[in-house]
């Protein structure tokens, strides 16, 4: 999605944080309104709408998969990332037809559109727990970055521990 790509590249320049937090506010002001309007069954209005949704969604989905792996030290990043990301797709996409429905059901059709709310507020809380954590040994503050050069002689040797991959620690 290329605006997706354009965010990611964006928020090199004027900060993940930011551009996050906009989406994620954008998000939760925008999404039941443009979820109202697919309701209605206009093709061309469904149509804007969703582009306009996507457009929003990148302004997240653009900086996270920068974002989320600076936020940890590099020998757990990977696990940390992973491990984060899955767990939280997995609840949010896994439930969400359901809930969908279930609100559809009882509230109209539109009224799915305020997942995008509920989501969009678990978020902010998110990224705002997430500051709060700091690692002494690596992780990436967004408004500082150290350019000092990575100690390979420090990293474990993949052969001695009969790892696959030095991520593996």
């Amino acid at each position: 999605q290329i605006p997706s790509l354009l965010t990611g590249w964006w928020s090199d320049s004027v900060g993940r944080t930011k551009l996050m937090l906009a989406g994620t506010i954008l998000t939760a002001i925008t999404g039941p309104f443009f979820v109202w309007i697919i309701s209605y069954g206009n093709t061309v209005g469904a149509l804007l709408a969703q582009t306009a949704l996507g457009i929003v969604l990148s302004f997240y989905t653009g900086p996270l998969f920068a974002y989320i792996p600076e936020s940890f030290p590099p020998h757990i990043r990977l696990t940390s990332f992973s491990l984060g990301y899955n767990i939280g797709i997995c609840f949010s996409a896994g439930f969400s037809p359901t809930i969908a429905t279930a609100l559809a059901q009882n509230y109209g059709d539109a009224a799915p559109g305020f997942m995008y709310s509920f989501f969009a507020v678990a978020t902010l809380i998110g990224m705002f727990l997430a500051t709060k954590i700091r690692y002494d040994d690596g992780g990436i503050d967004d408004t500082t970055v150290d350019n000092t050069a990575i100690d390979l002689e420090s990293e474990p040797n993949v052969q001695e521990e009969g790892r696959t991959s030095p991520l593996l620690v």
